[in-house]
């Protein structure tokens, strides 16, 4: 096993651990949150996140691509040019500060009147937008710094750092929010994490590399170029995928309410977890995905495709089985009682992502080959057929409408992608994906009826002890991972690069005695 694959592994282990870590404060979080602000103020700091999202637009990609501008540079040991990506782009940064600020704080009572906001609610809506604007500058600068060391294969620190940061604001909102159960408080708690990611991934930075900085007189027009072509094709992809992952919010807000939102965005947490973990492989693996483009060997790319293939679709199909059959359990154990709105959310958005991460190793393939416009295309296929048809459902069937329109969306442009992702690089669909894409349906399949088995006992709102619904979710979750890894292996899914991975990182994590073996 050589150092890009240990890295990968070490890097996707800890990473998953970290984000595992982080979303249980997050499931933690949420109902302080939600009980306390109220579902109105709730709503409300949901639809910031989005704009907050929105603002990063502004940046013309420049921050999606440095992760991959960073390996390059690294590769061809041109310490000149990291330390003038990293030059350029923080003074980008602090320059849109600087211009759109203004503008934010002229156009925050016109974004709030289009929110729907409650009038009594309109000068809090304004406060919270011009600040959300402001973290994104700030988390844009700090992203700089986390983004070279993911470029150096150590995203096993930035994964620590975020928990770390994660914790404290955890901690922050169990003993803030009662006190100062306000969204600017809760904006404020936001800001203290972000502090704390931001000043600790530099330090260590600097470390590691004293010289950060370059002069910024002698960046070369060239380099500038590059980043924008690069990030144009960035900025697209990440228009469309807000679209996709965003807007529904906004048209919630626009054709519904705010108390609709809050329930929306509670299923949309609980279903991002099918993206949010089996992404933690795709950042671990964009460096080495740029490192093989740029070696040109199409049978490493073609190896390297159908086993991120394999182990993303794995981790997705893992998780959307089971959040999908117990989202009713799960809700109940988070919130304190059945959510059936929020339940049918989950469901519909975990089927909905789980398609769209099969597109995941071949948009990092095309991102590390430096051609992005690929992703672009079929990104924007997802985004126009979402927001068309989605306006055009929501209001005679309101958010079921919304979500079919999402559904249709991701299914359509993802089937899209992939066929222009295997006619362009002439990867044998059988070899890549056929051979093993079905045991992984067949056997969440089967894992799922034996849940709902157990589940037709015990319905969703048996029992409103939290204990008891907890219970049942890890007894049902436990069964569950049982008949899954159970089916796969019947149906002989490992490989024996599987169980020798498995075996040297065994080795290397266990804390085994010398000598011994597994």
């Amino acid at each position: 096993m050589d150092f890009r694959t240990r890295r990968i592994i070490i890097n996707t282990a800890v990473g998953t651990w970290a984000r595992i870590a982080s979303l249980l404060i997050g499931f933690f979080t949420a109902p302080i949150l939600f009980n306390h602000l109220g579902s109105e103020q709730f709503g409300l700091f949901a639809i910031l996140g989005s704009l907050a999202a929105y603002a990063g637009l502004l940046d013309f990609g420049i921050g999606p691509g440095l992760i991959k501008h960073f390996t390059e540079f690294s590769e061809r040991d041109d310490p000149l040019a990291v330390r003038q990506v990293t030059t350029f782009a923080t003074l980008f940064y602090l320059l849109l500060g600087v211009v759109f600020t203004p503008i934010v704080y002229y156009l925050a009572p016109t974004l709030s009147n289009l929110l729907s906001v409650n009038s009594d609610m309109q000068d809090l809506a304004r406060i919270c937008i011009i600040s959300m604007f402001l973290y994104f500058i700030l988390s844009g600068i700090s992203g700089i710094f986390s983004a070279r060391l993911v470029s150096l294969h150590r995203m096993d620190i930035t994964a620590s750092i975020g928990l770390v940061g994660q914790i404290i604001y955890g901690i922050s909102v169990f003993i803030i929010i009662p006190l100062y159960p306000t969204v600017i408080a809760a904006i404020m708690l936001v800001y203290l994490q972000l502090f704390v990611n931001g000043v600790s991934t530099f330090l260590i930075v600097v470390r590691r590399e004293p010289r950060v900085f370059s002069d910024p007189r002698k960046i070369p027009i060239s380099l500038v170029r590059k980043l924008f072509a690069f990030g144009g094709w960035m900025q697209l992809n990440g228009l469309s995928a807000l679209i996709n992952l965003e807007a529904d919010k906004l048209i919630i807000a626009a054709f519904v309410n705010l108390e609709t939102v809050a329930f929306y965005q509670l299923g949309n947490r609980l279903a991002a977890l099918n993206r949010v973990l089996p992404f933690q492989l795709l950042s671990a693996v964009m460096p080495a995905a740029s490192s093989i483009r740029i070696k040109n060997d199409p049978n490493s790319i073609e190896v390297f495709y159908t086993h991120t293939s394999r182990y993303l679709m794995l981790i997705t199909m893992m998780i959307t089985g089971f959040v999908s059959i117990a989202a009713g359990h799960i809700l109940t154990v988070w919130l304190g009682k059945p959510n059936p709105e929020a339940a049918y959310v989950t469901i519909a958005l975990s089927i909905s992502f789980a398609l769209n991460n099969l597109t995941g190793a071949g948009t990092t393939i095309v991102r590390g080959a430096g051609l992005p416009r690929y992703e672009t295309y079929y990104a924007w296929v997802s985004s126009v057929l979402n927001v068309i048809i989605t306006v055009v459902l929501a209001k005679p069937f309101g958010i079921a409408g919304i979500l079919v329109g999402t559904i249709i969306g991701n299914i359509i442009g993802s089937l899209y992608f992939l066929v222009l992702f295997h006619h362009v690089f002439k990867f044998p669909w059988s070899r890549s994906i056929g051979v093993w894409i079905w045991k992984l349906v067949f056997s969440t399949g089967v894992a799922c009826l034996a849940v709902w088995l157990i589940e037709l006992a015990f319905p969703v709102g048996y029992s409103l002890s939290r204990w008891f619904e907890l219970s049942l979710v890890t007894a049902t979750g436990l069964l569950y991972l049982g008949v899954f890894f159970g089916a796969l292996t019947l149906l002989k899914f490992w490989t024996d690069e599987d169980k020798d991975a498995f075996r040297r990182f065994a080795l290397r994590v266990l804390p085994l005695r010398r000598g011994r073996t597994l």
